[in-house]
Order: C-alpha cells, then sequence, then structure tokens
C-alpha cells in the first residue's frame, strides 16, 4: 500500500509540473503576436499551428497521467475494501 501511495503522489507531481508547463502556453502566444510583426500571414498560422500541435502533446500527457492518477486510486480503493 505504501508503494501504491508513493506512486500516485510521484505522479500527482507529474501531474503538476505539466500543468505548470502548459500555463505557459498563453505568454508563447502572446509572444508569437507581438514579436512577428514582420511575417505574412501564412507565416504567424504556421508558427500557431506548430505552438498548438506542442500545446495538444502536454494536454495529452495530462490526461494519461489523470486516468493513470483515477486507475491507481481505484486499485487502491479496491485492495482496501478487500482487505
Amino acid at each position: 500500500m505504501k508503494n501504491k501511495l508513493q506512486h500516485i503522489q510521484a505522479l500527482n507531481e507529474q501531474f503538476s509540473a505539466e500543468l505548470g508547463n502548459l500555463a505557459t502556453f498563453p505568454y508563447f502566444y502572446e509572444t508569437l503576436a507581438a514579436f512577428n510583426l514582420g511575417e505574412d500571414a501564412s507565416e504567424k498560422l504556421e508558427r500557431v499551428n506548430a505552438m498548438a500541435q506542442i500545446e495538444q502533446v502536454y494536454l495529452k500527457r495530462l490526461e494519461s497521467l489523470q486516468e493513470e492518477i483515477h486507475s491507481q486510486l481505484s486499485e487502491l480503493v479496491t485492495s482496501e475494501v478487500k482487505l
């Protein structure tokens, strides 16, 4: 049980770190909008799309971590009920 709790805590810390990374994306978008004034619209769109794809990776990672945390908590509850 202690190992499972430690594993859940580690997953929670990873989730928090990834959420912190995701929180920086609005600043990236603002920077792209502010400092790429010489680019035409298609170049700006390409950059924004690239950032959005990276953001999607973080979102998928958060989803995966959330599912893993839920799974581990469910297993922990099930094992506790059996005891």
